[in-house]
């Protein structure tokens, strides 16, 4: 499958990905891109030969508009729930989102525009289910799990699915603009947590890792980064 393999597939919205993790009698989506993107995730699904009533969860991977801004409109296009960590849930009902903390030069040229995006009041909404850092797939059909990878914001997660494939949102960025290797993200909460976090996302053994802005890249390219 040209976007993604058999066990992923890749919905590029623009400037982020989202992604579909294949289960046994549908998929998990894993973030829902900016708000209103609802017509180019129909046409992604389109493309891709699914229907949007596939989808049984929406897991978001942390609480950034890019990737929470459509959750509200997907879960009422796709009667899915939306899981979030409660770390992470806030932005979801009251609009706002905690300050970006630029760790690079790109992070430090955007902050001031990235720190003024609000979510719009129709795109609030109250998600159905709070994690507190652990989810089993397996519910919800998909063979893997989410796990707790702060570090980005407090409340990040990353799924590792038992095929080897490893999504793991803003732990690391590969091919951002003007990136051509794996990075840190442009915004942390923590370095040191981000640190950790990709420390326990390589010691799941993933044979692959996509992230929300470029990629995929191999866990050898990140443990070079990283030098872990």
């Amino acid at each position: 499958m040209k976007n993604g393999t058999y066990n992923v597939i890749r919905f590029r919205m623009q400037f982020v990905s989202a992604y579909l993790l294949r289960g046994r009698d549908g998929y998990v989506l894993f973030d829902s891109g900016y708000p209103y993107f609802e017509r180019l995730f129909k046409r992604r699904c389109r493309q891709n030969g699914l229907s949007a009533d596939q989808i049984r969860l929406i897991l978001l991977s942390h609480g950034h508009i890019d990737h929470v801004g459509g959750a509200r409109a997907l879960s009422e296009l796709t009667g899915a729930p939306v899981a979030i960590d409660r770390r992470d849930a806030a932005c979801l009902t009251t609009g706002r989102f905690a300050p970006l903390i630029p760790r690079t030069w790109l992070g430090w040229l955007t902050t001031l525009a990235a720190n003024r995006q609000v979510l719009p009041p129709n795109c609030r909404f109250t998600p159905d289910i709070l994690l507190d850092g652990e989810l089993d797939l397996n519910e919800y059909g998909v063979a893997g799990r989410a796990f707790h990878t702060p570090g980005h914001t407090q409340g990040s997660l990353s799924v590792i699915l038992d095929s080897g494939e490893a999504v793991i949102g803003d732990a690391v960025m590969v091919n951002f603009p003007f990136l051509s290797e794996p990075s840190y993200p442009i915004y942390a909460d923590d370095l040191d947590q981000v640190r950790a976090s990709v420390a326990k996302i390589l010691a799941v053994k993933p044979r692959i890792i996509y992230t929300s802005h470029g990629g995929p890249v191999t866990p050898e390219a990140v443990r070079r980064r990283y030098r872990l």
